[in-house]
């Protein structure tokens, strides 16, 4: 099997870097954090999921983001997939008190597998 392929997201601009990434062996998903991504605000973040058939040709399948992010928050700073489950940190987060931090947790609907 041949992972070499490069992905993008149709969806990131010049200054909004990849950050962080993680791959589930068993489902071929791919999740990529871009702490500098625009989501409901500039610069709160997002994470994109990429999926394959069985390893060979990635596309992008979803875009997700803090439904309730301010700016500067660094959603995607970090992430990790297992199955069907995503983690996603903000470590900026201020929701507990200044950078206090949160993760969120995303499901992978099965069906769409």
């Amino acid at each position: 099997m041949d992972l070499s392929q490069r992905v993008f997201s149709g969806r990131v601009g010049r200054h909004e870097l990849y950050t962080a990434s993680d791959f589930d062996y068993n489902s071929y998903d791919i999740v990529v954090g871009s702490s500098l991504a625009t989501g409901v605000a500039s610069v709160t973040g997002a994470a994109y999921v990429f999926r394959s058939a069985a390893g060979t040709l990635w596309t992008e399948h979803a875009k997700l983001i803090a439904t309730d992010g301010v700016g500067d928050e660094r959603f995607g700073s970090s992430v990790a997939i297992h199955g069907s489950f995503i983690a996603v940190g903000a470590p900026e987060d201020r929701t507990r008190g200044t950078d206090s931090g949160s993760a969120y947790v995303f499901e992978l609907n099965i069906a769409e597998r």
